[in-house]
């Protein structure tokens, strides 16, 4: 992409991470013909909101402070002065907002986030105590240590969505406001709304996989939605696996009853405890008989797979230990393994694999190459 459409994207604040990765190269590399005069009127339409930012006040007030030094020489010469400390300040404070926006898009990559109505984000550490408070300082929810809950906020008046993020190798426990418990695995993400009040069912939307405890309530009715696929129910524990990256979505029921539908809520398809519903876009929905534990042992922090593929395994330990898995050896990938691990390392956990089927690895930077 040349750098003036870049440029562009920037200022208009749609810029992805390896695009904010190139302009700051770009920008560090000096060459600078690019910012033409059109560059510098976006700014200037832009710059309120980057010269707010305190290091780039403290740079301002650096660069008034030369020029008041200056006030000896000529007019014309404070007037060049303060013309090339004005396009200093512009391009320093623009580096330092793509750093910062760099920076921070890096840390909540990594980081479980919750974003609220207003599209503030912020970062949930697993092992702390504390409350979230919205802009007003009113209480949205109470964080201990592993769990946050939001069920004090049950009777609000004002309907907001809130989404958690859970990055891969990271779980959490929430507590909606009906006080249904759902725990998220690595990588989901889960959108629901700060009460039920109001609302004739109790809908919540998720991409990835949770495991839920969900309150009775046979008045209003909870419906989980992933993708196509809605899951409705009225008070059970059942896991829905619908991670975008799979073509199916899975649904095993532990206790009680689910009905699950993709258009017509009035007859859903019902299930019975140890059964798993799969549902494929535009296919219908299938029913068998499982093993709970191979699709639940994830909430007790177990990795558990029985008789499956390499290419299934793969994805498990993605989410697991949180990290990316480039597979390279075919042999591999269609072999099935069978294995129990609770506290193993990622290293034990491949080193019981390579006595079945040997292979080779590099481990860097969150990443698992496979030759």
């Amino acid at each position: 992409m040349e750098i003036k459409k870049l440029i562009e994207k920037f200022l208009e604040d749609k810029c992805s991470k390896d695009e904010l990765e190139l302009l700051g190269r770009y920008l560090n590399s000096g060459e600078t013909s690019e910012f033409d005069q059109e560059f510098y009127e976006k700014w200037n339409r832009q710059q309120d909101q980057f010269i707010n930012d305190s290091k780039a006040e403290f740079l301002w007030r650096g660069i008034k402070a030369s020029v008041i030094e200056s006030r000896k020489s000529s007019f014309q010469r404070y007037s060049v002065v303060f013309k090339y400390a004005a396009v200093l300040l512009a391009f320093a404070a623009t580096g330092y907002f793509i750093l910062s926006k760099l920076n921070r898009t890096e840390e909540l990559d990594d980081a479980i986030t919750i974003t609220y109505q207003d599209g503030e984000t912020k970062k949930i550490i697993v092992g702390d105590s504390t409350n979230l408070f919205d802009k007003e300082g009113k209480i949205l929810a109470r964080q201990t240590k592993g769990r946050v809950d939001f069920s004090e906020n049950q009777n609000e008046d004002v309907l907001e969505f809130s989404t958690v993020k859970v990055p891969l190798g990271k779980k959490l426990e929430v507590v909606l406001p009906d006080q249904s418990l759902i725990y998220l695995n690595g990588g989901t993400e889960l959108r629901f709304p700060n009460s039920f009040k109001g609302m004739d069912n109790r809908t919540i939307y998720l991409s990835g996989e949770a495991y839920f405890s969900v309150f009775k309530d046979r008045n209003k009715p909870f419906i989980v939605s992933a993708g196509d696929l809605k899951t409705k129910v009225f008070g059970t524990v059942f896991n829905v696996d619908a991670f975008q990256s799979s073509s199916k979505i899975e649904v095993v029921l532990v206790e009680g009853s689910v009905g699950l539908f993709v258009e017509d809520e009035s007859s859903p398809l019902m299930i019975k405890p140890n059964q798993l519903a799969s549902y494929v876009l535009n296919q219908d929905i299938t029913v068998t008989d499982v093993n709970i534990e191979d699709h639940v042992a994830w909430v007790d922090g177990v990795l558990l797979f029985r008789d499956e593929s390499f290419s299934e395994i793969q994805r498990k330990l993605e989410r697991h230990f949180g990290l990316t898995i480039k597979n390279y050896n075919k042999t591999i990938e269609n072999r099935r393994f069978s294995g129990r691990f609770e506290k193993e390392s990622l290293e034990e956990v491949l080193q019981v694999i390579q006595d079945v089927a040997p292979f080779t690895y590099e481990y860097k930077n969150q990443t698992l190459t496979i030759k």
